[in-house]
């Protein structure tokens, strides 16, 4: 019946059922009335009839946030095919990494106003932003009911926190900043080009303008395309620490002061396939020690850059990651 709204006459749909119940994956609920249907089923059905319509204008509003990975997948390339075949597509989502990665032009609603227009990277980082206000907002409210709890009206130790930047590839609360980030290599130079096994060092420098304690220092590497293809940050190590996976001293438990200074490097050997990568870098405060009460003191979009490179004719791989994979011939 929804196929034939579509317009896709009996032949036409007898011909597409065998692909849309493949797609669907829904098993024998397929047979089932809808109304036996849970949430999740009935949109991967309807999706599933959608797709194979090819519209001049196609509206796709949080359908891929329902159904496992494997119908996630298949989502996304159903909508790269009709994206390269000349459909417009209108999706809706918070998703921001299916944001970034599905659309050429983003507009951001907030309660019912543009809030921004423009290129993906540009308007998430704005959404975030957005994101940011409203956690302040809800930090600052349990704030001041702890004090009033405490029935103190003292000001907070130190000096108060400076206005937040104004930076357009920047957001954060500045009672502590990302003042620096370089990239290095293995011997402590500053480059712009890796090989895949190189050492890898990023380095972050920020800097603390108020009492602060519970802090997590952190990163996100981006690849051209602007997928997320790895973060990390101090809390992460600490967290082992707590597990005993490893031993060492625990930052998030360290305690700073107006004025202090904090270098953090970040190394491995790099993993990458072939892209220009993006480096972000964070400071935060975390109270909660698994990431569950986080506000953010500062983040900065495009805070570094580099590329890897391929040797082809020594080393070699597809993809956006080396798995270290070995072959093994058994016979």
């Amino acid at each position: 019946m929804n196929a034939t709204i579509l317009g896709l006459p009996r032949r036409e749909i007898d011909e597409r059922f065998d692909e849309i119940a493949a797609f669907a994956d829904i098993g024998e609920f397929l047979e089932q009335p809808v109304k036996t249907y849970s949430t999740g089923m009935l949109v991967r059905l309807a999706f599933a009839v959608q797709v194979q319509v090819r519209p001049d204008i196609l509206i796709v509003d949080e359908a891929l946030a329902v159904g496992d990975a494997l119908f996630q997948k298949r989502c996304f390339q159903r909508l790269e095919e009709l994206r390269s075949g000349g459909v417009t597509l209108l999706f809706c989502s918070h998703d921001q990494e299916s944001v970034r990665t599905l659309t050429s032009q983003v507009l951001l609603l907030h309660e019912g106003r543009a809030r921004g227009y423009g290129l993906p990277s540009e308007v998430v980082l704005e959404y975030r932003r957005l994101l940011h206000e409203e956690e302040r907002r809800y930090f600052d409210y349990h704030l001041r009911r702890a004090e009033q709890h405490q029935q103190t009206a003292a000001p907070p130790a130190g000096p108060a926190a400076p206005a937040p930047s104004v930076d357009r590839l920047s957001f954060g609360d500045c009672d502590a900043e990302v003042v620096g980030v370089q990239v290095l290599d293995g011997a402590g130079n500053e480059t712009s080009a890796f090989y895949p096994g190189d050492r890898l060092v990023i380095r972050v420098q920020c800097r603390v303008n108020r009492e602060l304690e519970h802090l997590n220092v952190g990163l996100r590497i981006r690849n051209r395309e602007g997928v997320k293809v790895y973060s990390w940050g101090t809390l992460n190590q600490d967290q082992h620490v707590w597990a005993g996976r490893t031993q060492g001293p625990v930052f998030w438990e360290r305690r700073f002061r107006a004025g202090d200074g904090i270098t953090v490097e970040f190394e491995c050997d790099c993993p990458l396939g072939v892209n220009l990568y993006e480096v972000q870098a964070a400071i935060s405060e975390e109270n909660d020690r698994y990431y569950g009460a986080q506000r953010i003191l500062q983040w900065r979009d495009e805070a570094g850059f580099f590329q890897v490179l391929m040797r082809n004719r020594e080393y070699f791989f597809g993809g956006a990651c080396d798995l270290r994979m070995r072959a093994r011939v058994l016979d």
